[in-house]
């Protein structure tokens, strides 16, 4: 069993009910995993402002453990016990 911790600021934070939360997965997940249990659990409000089925960011920002998924194994990062996972959505439109 893993514990990550989900952080999120502005929309995400509302829709989730706050800024952190810890979710219980039972085994191996990357982020994609995460981003699709969170959506499942939360619905189309929260879809509509993560990253869609063709993960375009969306001007989302993701890390994990403070890095950048870009700099990373993307969509693909594998997540281990006590990883954080951080969302921030822009704060408002262009």
């Amino acid at each position: 069993m893993a514990v990550i911790i989900v952080k999120a600021v502005y929309e995400v934070a509302r829709i989730i009910g706050g800024y952190r939360q810890e979710l219980e997965l039972t085994g191996p997940a990357t982020v994609a995993d995460v981003l699709e249990l969170l959506i499942v659990r939360y619905g189309r409000e929260l879809a509509d402002k993560l990253p869609g089925d063709n993960h375009a960011l969306r001007q989302t920002l993701i890390f994990v453990n403070g890095r950048n998924i870009a700099g990373l194994d993307g969509w693909q990062t594998v997540l281990h016990d006590g990883d954080e996972l951080f969302i921030m959505t822009p704060l408002g439109g262009g």
